[in-house]
């Protein structure tokens, strides 16, 4: 039976409400047999081929063209090969932000709307002729109540948290924020919301992302049957690490021991890869336990930031019981300052009571960072005499004098006038600093007599 050519493209997420022109890019399908050169020669507009690759030689592979040569995923061409029978070709009034290939019918391109997520076609289908079968927009897919829950910026509507396509069943899963799951008909772009079971097709095959995605919405939704599945997976050697991973914390939340200690072990040193190690940091307290914790130490001293976050996910998902050891990280002056900060961010996030004495006795600490990391987490986390002791801390001064100024801008005392008269005598003309302390001032007074100390000492009866 011939093979059929299929393109998929949708939105995905990213971070950011700003666009750069569109990339230059050839999308391979899974086997290779196929690919798509896209081009965008005018803004908002797209130029594709749809292309077979001939017998007998190996797939081209998948490219973004730029200039940037220090990035191994991107070329500097992205067309097709001359001697590669050209299956068809067209235009479209708008671009995709994501393309997927693929080799079994229906042939098909989906697109999402690229500096325009959510608005136009959410999901497009069109066939091996380069013509538009049918579209699905955001509305099809997702009421207007969900869709008014989903992240607003001026150019989009940042939805998808991801997406897959099944050609077994025929089908494209897609995954909202929220974990909001919809089937998207191949043949006739017809949508369904299925059951969570669906996400279990996923855990065994398919590209590694996309079985990612799916164990991680199984640890969230715990769909119904999924326990051998997602353990079987995670004892698999032959399975992928990142695929393993993920299964293994899908095990555990539903209650199982997926005896994954060694294998989060073994993918946290630096030489593994970065997504891997990032991962299983993260979540290597729910595998480990109390066990995890000088390991979790380790990763809060690496350079890398996104290792340092990691650790500091991982202590917050300790809980409770990681608090002693936090106090004793944020008070080990030898650390380094991302160590010790990063312990106050997680005490704070964890809204830890008995942490707030270390935290408020940190805010005199001479670094800064430090400093107002404990501060940020005192005032979020508060306790009944914490104004009395934040003005302490102001009357005799500290790198957070603007902080804690800002505390009481928001919390108004009559008890921080003489703390913030003294910080106003150790500030700066026309600085942040100043300002911050004047407008707490009036705050805490209700009264307002310039910008000099010497003044506002008059004014308030004290000379």
């Amino acid at each position: 039976m011939r093979n059929t050519l299929c393109l998929l493209l949708l939105a995905a997420t990213v971070s950011a409400d700003s666009w750069s022109a569109y990339e230059d890019n050839r999308t391979v399908s899974p086997n290779g047999r196929h690919y798509v050169v896209a081009k965008s020669p005018e803004f908002r507009k797209l130029a594709f081929q749809i292309c077979r690759r001939r017998d007998g030689v190996a797939p081209l592979p998948p490219a973004t063209k730029t200039d940037d040569w220090d990035d191994a995923t991107k070329a500097a061409s992205v067309d097709r090969d001359s001697e590669d029978a050209l299956l068809a070709e067209g235009k479209l009034d708008w671009c995709p932000l994501e393309i997927r290939v693929l080799d079994a019918e229906p042939a098909a391109v989906l697109f999402e709307n690229y500096a325009g997520v959510g608005y136009g076609n959410s999901v497009a289908l069109v066939d091996r002729k380069g013509k538009t079968r049918w579209a699905v927009q955001l509305d099809d897919l997702f009421s207007s109540d969900e869709i008014e829950k989903f992240s607003h910026t001026v150019s989009s509507i940042w939805w998808s948290q991801g997406w897959w396509v099944d050609e077994r069943c025929g089908k494209i899963v897609v995954v909202s924020h929220g974990d909001l799951l919809r089937e998207v008909d191949l043949k006739d772009g017809t949508v369904s919301t299925p059951p969570a079971k669906v996400l279990l097709l996923r855990v065994e095959e398919g590209p590694v992302a996309d079985r990612c995605l799916a164990l991680e919405v199984i640890s969230r939704l715990l769909p119904d049957g999924m326990t051998p599945w997602v353990t079987t997976v995670a004892q698999d050697e032959k399975q992928p690490v990142p695929v393993r991973l993920r299964a293994a914390i899908a095990a555990k939340k539903a209650g199982e021991d997926p005896k994954a200690g060694d294998l989060f072990l073994a993918a946290i040193p630096k030489e593994r890869p970065k997504e891997e190690r990032e991962y299983a940091i993260a979540h290597l307290g729910e595998i480990l336990g109390d066990k995890a914790i000088p390991h979790l130490k380790e990763a809060m001293r690496d350079p890398d930031g996104n290792v340092w976050n990691s650790g500091m996910k991982a202590f917050a998902r300790l809980g409770e019981r990681a608090v002693p050891v936090l106090i004793e990280m944020l008070k080990d002056t030898k650390e380094s300052a991302n160590f010790r900060g990063g312990a106050a961010h997680v005490l704070g996030n964890l809204g830890a009571a008995s942490a707030v004495p270390a935290l408020v006795e940190t805010i005199s600490d001479t670094v800064d960072y430090v400093a107002n990391a404990a501060a940020n987490a005192a005032i979020a986390i508060g306790a009944p005499d914490l104004e009395e002791k934040l003005a302490a801390i102001l009357l005799k001064g500290s790198t957070q004098d603007s902080r804690l100024a800002g505390y009481f801008e928001d919390h108004p005392s009559d008890r921080a006038v003489e703390a913030l008269l003294a910080a106003l005598g150790r500030t700066k003309a026309d600085t942040y600093e100043r300002r911050r302390v004047l407008e707490s001032l009036r705050k805490c007074t209700g009264k307002d007599f310039g910008e000099e100390v010497e003044a506002w000492r008059v004014g308030l009866g004290e000379k």
